[in-house]
């Protein structure tokens, strides 16, 4: 089957597999938003590799005998983009589902459009706890570890390796920037205002974060806590190392990206930075080594048109889509929105590219709401990650 090409117009491209008719025809339709363009268009790969997966899963029988579509759309990673997009998915396409649009704000611009006509939203791309509240927003479900559970992981951190800590922050302003400084203040315990001497926002269509980050030095910061995403974090690894600020660093997941984040910023520029992640890295020569990794280098070198398997990023769209896969097949040949999200809602299984020992898991029966809340503590050395200590295991705020 033949992946469909359609413009929709001068900047955005929509990409789709297989045929054009509905699930009763014998196609699963699903939907979804991206940044191809735009500051965030380092994320387009997560697209192109979900597309990839479902362009192989078809040529291999696809789900229960039926074909996957992907239409997958341009938002610029812009709210507005994203409504009028996802209006075109659902009212214009008629897909099932909403699967993996990428971004907090995205996501967030569209939910209560989708829960109000029972559209479900599966695997937000964000890891904002406003996307696990099934009682608010029955429909939709997120996909990232829980940045609250990041902030508050990284806070330990610095606890134990930081004797007296002054703390810059950097953070979007959204509810995932929200968030991660929630956990990050929880973390810190009753002194967290007096460790933070500087605590900087920014937003998606800023130019830089060169002024934040001198805030942080001129206020004495020994440590920096960076929630960005890959533009601005290399942005940020670049302007400290330019103007000899040499803090503690730490990232979050979204920007721990070798390939998207540090190799752009400079491998000299990025060393000791210390990182939460959820995925195997598949630049790193120990993980090329397995069957894992083998099966997805295969997979993206024949469907991928030509996208760098190295990058981080890949994996991620791989493993959604893996889990996708996953509750398309459970749901049998009952693909009411309804039977979806029920399934949604009680799954397990280990995506080839996860760290070892992550599960994603939801169930009701034990109050397991958001998919993945366990990640790995990294320092990057040389070119790879080292791990540091074991996987953590958390759970969001509201569960």
């Amino acid at each position: 089957m033949r992946a469909l090409l359609r413009h929709l117009s001068a900047a955005a491209v929509l990409l789709a597999v297989t045929s054009s008719a509905l699930a009763r025809d014998g196609v699963i339709k699903l939907g979804q938003t991206t940044p191809y363009s735009g500051g965030a268009s380092t994320w387009n790969i997560i697209g192109r590799a979900e597309i990839a997966y479902f362009k192989w899963l078809n040529d291999n029988g696809g789900v229960n005998g039926r074909m996957i579509e992907l239409i997958s759309v341009d938002d610029a990673f812009t709210p507005a983009k994203a409504i009028e997009q996802t209006r075109r998915l659902v009212e214009g396409e008629g897909v099932l589902a909403i699967f993996g649009s990428l971004g907090t704000g995205v996501n967030n611009a569209t939910m209560k459009y989708l829960n109000d006509r029972g559209v479900p939203q599966i695997f937000a791309g964000s890891g904002a706890s406003v996307f696990n509240q099934p009682e608010e927003f029955p429909w939709t479900i997120g996909y990232n570890p829980p940045y609250d559970a990041e902030g508050e992981s990284l806070a330990r951190y610095i606890l134990q390796n930081v004797k007296d800590p002054k703390i810059s922050i950097l953070w979007p302003n959204d509810d995932a920037g929200k968030d991660m400084l929630a956990g990050l203040k929880k973390g810190l315990g009753a002194k967290a205002d007096e460790m933070i001497v500087n605590a900087q926002n920014f937003g998606v269509t800023d130019v830089s974060v060169d002024a934040q980050i001198l805030a942080g030095q001129a206020a004495g910061a020994n440590v920096q806590v960076t929630h960005a995403t890959p533009k601005f974090a290399a942005q940020a690894i670049q302007k400290m190392y330019g103007i000899n600020f040499k803090p503690l660093h730490l990232m979050t997941s979204v920007s721990a990206s070798i390939a998207g984040t540090l190799k752009p910023a400079g491998f000299e520029k990025s060393q000791g930075i210390v990182t939460t992640f959820f995925l195997a890295d598949p630049s790193d020569a120990q993980f090329q080594k397995t069957d894992e990794y083998k099966k997805y280098k295969s997979i993206m070198d024949k469907y991928g048109d030509g996208l760098d398997t190295n990058e981080t990023w890949a994996a991620y769209g791989y493993v959604a889509a893996q889990m996708m896969e996953k509750i398309l097949r459970q749901s049998g040949n009952n693909l009411s929105r309804e039977n979806i999200m029920k399934n949604v809602r009680n799954f397990e299984i280990e995506p080839d590219l996860l760290l070892n020992g992550i599960v994603a898991r939801t169930s009701e029966a034990d109050g397991k709401i958001a998919p993945l809340t366990a990640f790995q503590l990294g320092r990057f050395e040389g070119e790879k990650w080292v791990f540091i200590g074991e996987a953590i295991e958390a759970q969001p705020k509201e569960q």
